[in-house]
């Protein structure tokens, strides 16, 4: 979001802010130099003034630059809005500063929480291939022992604790529409068995597949089946593995958490990764805004994995696919790869996740362990919760809003938010002023493609990239008239669905 104040071009490649402070009629000047070719005239010129010798000022979230001297040319006067924005863009660059709320969650303990009298579990895959199941009602089904599978044998789902079948029921899911989950009474004394008896010591990347389809681990990256994403790495062969803890959004903290308590088995399982892509280079990125004390305590490498922290605006990992342009990068989440690890080397299926509670509605946020399928009503019982009017699964930027709050966990699920207020103002008419534009970091004009969907042009919408949004929300972020700009985007991209339409549940 730009500040309030007035921008000027110089023709020395800087722009200058000058920023009116609060109070009485007080202006701070900040300088900054950019890399683009030399412009034409935009207005009429006007005498420039020595800017200040202080280059080791910091401000608006760059180096400031001193000791020019030049003439400005002023281009809020100029009659070209597509310059405006274009240095505008220069100026502020892509994405949007979001207000970081992490410190309470982290600096709690990671607390394990029993499911409670029923657990529900989804029995769903990708497509439309019914599962079938492997226990009757009534029977006792240990942990870790598989529950449904497909019936082709590559997906399965495991028991994620030791009880008593009850039946299935069929549910309306936020995350997966209409599915059946098993419902399943916990054993207090549960037994678990192991998905594996032993360690194969000439492990191959076909074994490699094998484990991750029996443990059912789930990448929360993007919600893909693990064992797929593997596949796709032996055929591609990427050049760069990055284990993300990225949690860019204001309240999530689950990845961060994870680094920070299983780092070394987020790095094995980042090194199995060599039977797929064994020249490829392995990094571990997490983000650090600068205030979370907790990651102080993070080391530079996890064994001989190198560890690299990322701050800037939301979204970052476009930002980092930029940088790393040229490179064939594939991306995994560090829940992922350490159940990837333990599943090969203690022979434990993906049956917990790791979530972070937390919002303004949120008594106590923290980190809890929970098994699939507790409901979610569960985890706000143990962290305490004001009376909330939103409640979201996934992230405060392309989370589902959640009616119904025994709704259950699902693996790939980072965390739940709860607010006491609608995250957005009420909408008004676009007003053009192209924010959406200069935070997209797809370089895509949301406002355009909302209002050719709007009207119903979807093959005008795909020519002008809407098949290119990757649904980060930046751009409904930034809108100042609060305009769900990413959910009405998303409409136009046949097989993706999107539920940034907060505070309407």
């Amino acid at each position: 979001m730009v500040p309030a104040g007035r921008f000027t071009f110089i023709q020395c490649r800087e722009l200058r802010f000058e920023r009116r402070a609060p109070g009485p009629a007080q202006r701070s000047v900040q300088w900054r130099r950019f890399h683009f070719p030399a412009t034409p005239p935009l207005a009429d010129k006007i005498p420039g003034e020595r800017p200040p010798r202080s280059p080791s000022k910091r401000g608006m979230g760059g180096r400031v630059w001193g000791n020019k001297a030049s003439y400005c040319y002023n281009i809020m006067g100029t009659s070209c809005m597509q310059e405006v924005n274009f240095r505008m863009y220069l100026f502020t660059g892509r994405g949007v500063d979001l207000p970081q709320e992490k410190n309470p969650s982290l600096q709690e303990e990671i607390r394990a929480v029993h499911p409670g009298p029923l657990v529900e579990v989804p029995l769903y895959t990708l497509g439309k291939t019914q599962l079938e199941l492997q226990v009757r009602v009534g029977e006792t089904v240990q942990k870790y022992a598989p529950l449904a599978v497909s019936p082709s044998r590559n997906h399965a789902i495991v028991a994620p604790c030791t009880g008593t079948l009850l039946g299935v029921k069929t549910r309306v899911h936020p995350l997966l529409g209409k599915a059946p989950c098993a419902q399943i009474a916990p054993d207090p004394q549960e037994k678990h068995a192991r998905i594996r008896s032993q360690w194969e010591r000439d492990l191959d990347f076909e074994g490699l597949v094998r484990i991750a389809k029996a443990a059912g681990i789930v990448d929360e990256c993007d919600g893909m089946p693990l064992y797929r994403k593997l596949r796709a790495l032996r055929t591609n062969g990427e050049h760069l593995l990055v284990g993300s803890a990225l949690d860019d959004d204001p309240y999530i903290t689950s990845g961060m958490a994870s680094l920070l308590w299983r780092g070394a088995d987020v790095a094995k399982g980042l090194e199995l990764l060599d039977l797929c892509a064994p020249r490829a280079i392995r990094l571990i990125a997490v983000y650090d805004p600068g205030s979370c004390r907790a990651l102080n305590a993070l080391p530079k490498r996890i064994r001989d994995t190198e560890v690299i922290r990322v701050r800037g605006k939301y979204p970052v990992w476009p930002a980092l696919q930029t940088k790393w342009r040229g490179q064939k990068i594939q991306r995994f989440g560090v829940q992922a790869l350490c159940a990837l690890s333990r599943a090969v080397y203690r022979g434990e299926a993906m049956t917990d996740v790791l979530l972070t509670v937390a919002g303004n509605a949120v008594k106590r946020p923290c980190n809890l362990i929970a098994p699939v399928g507790t409901p979610i009503r569960r985890l706000l019982e143990e962290c305490g919760t004001r009376e909330y009017y939103w409640l979201c699964a996934g992230n405060s930027m392309t989370g589902v809003s959640i009616e119904d709050p025994d709704t259950p966990v699902t693996a790939g699920m980072r965390g739940i938010v709860a607010l006491n207020r609608r995250p957005w103002m009420k909408s008004y008419s676009c007003i053009g002023c192209g924010r959406c534009i200069r935070v997209c970091p797809q370089k895509l004009m949301p406002c355009y493609i909302a209002q050719l969907c709007e009207r119903g042009e979807w093959e005008e919408a795909g020519r002008y990239g809407a098949g290119d949004c990757i649904g980060c929300g930046a751009c409904s972020a930034g809108c100042p008239s609060g305009i769900e700009l990413s959910a009405i985007v998303g409409r136009a991209v046949p097989g993706r669905s999107y539920h940034e339409e907060w505070g309407k549940s």
